[in-house]
């Protein structure tokens, strides 16, 4: 009680912090995996991502009124979560059934890697982030690839025709199962990176024999 005034109540208090925040991108790799990092204007951002903020215990976080702290990504691939107060988080990526996640954590530049790790139910998890008072980690990525669908190649070869001065690839399939496409990558010399440099498109549920063809 206040001694000065009997009616006063000095009990009542209040606590504030400097909020924290997280994000950063959700991106393609146009190598499909061959890469594992993002590469700006060649690699592109996905929209409309959904992102799940996870507490240290990999409960959802919750915001104020108790509901789940979730967001998607924009039209440039990016998320925030901002306004958090410190403690232990992971983000969850909750992406398209096409995709799968590109290994993490690759190279040791951390603004470039991806962070989420593949779940057994197609998401992808990080590992703890501690934020503390006005932190803010906008390193947090998930890089994402297509993946492989199963498909039955009977035979692949290339030829260079020197009157067009092109290489060009021939593979036989004899079954596809859900194929959307196919994606050339190219290696040139002796490198081992692979790039992507065009696709085919394939013919879904056949199975029928099948021969395509690039130019390259």
């Amino acid at each position: 009680l206040d001694p000065v005034d009997s009616n006063g109540d000095m009990t009542i208090d209040f606590g504030f912090y400097t909020p924290g925040h997280i994000g950063d991108l959700v991106w393609f790799d146009e190598g499909n995996g061959s890469a594992d990092t993002y590469n700006p204007g060649i690699d592109s951002p996905i929209p409309g991502v959904t992102v799940n903020l996870l507490d240290g215990a990999g409960n959802p976080a919750l915001d104020v009124n108790g509901n789940a702290i979730t967001t998607v990504t924009d039209g440039s691939g990016n998320y925030l979560f901002s306004g958090l107060p410190p403690g232990n988080y992971q983000v969850e990526f909750i992406p398209g059934s096409q995709f799968n996640f590109v290994n993490p954590n690759n190279g040791t530049n951390d603004t470039d890697d991806s962070d989420a790790v593949q779940q057994a139910d197609g998401s992808g998890l990080t590992g703890i982030y501690t934020i503390g008072a006005g932190d803010f980690n906008n390193t947090i990525d998930a890089g994402l690839k297509l993946i492989v669908v199963p498909t039955t190649l009977v035979d692949f070869y290339g030829k260079h025709i020197n009157s067009r001065n092109i290489n060009e690839l021939t593979w036989i399939v004899a079954s596809q199962v859900n194929n959307d496409r196919f994606i050339i990558e190219r290696a040139l010399n002796t490198s081992t990176t692979f790039e992507a440099i065009g696709e085919v498109k394939g013919d879904g549920n056949s199975t029928d024999v099948i021969t395509y063809t690039f130019d390259d």
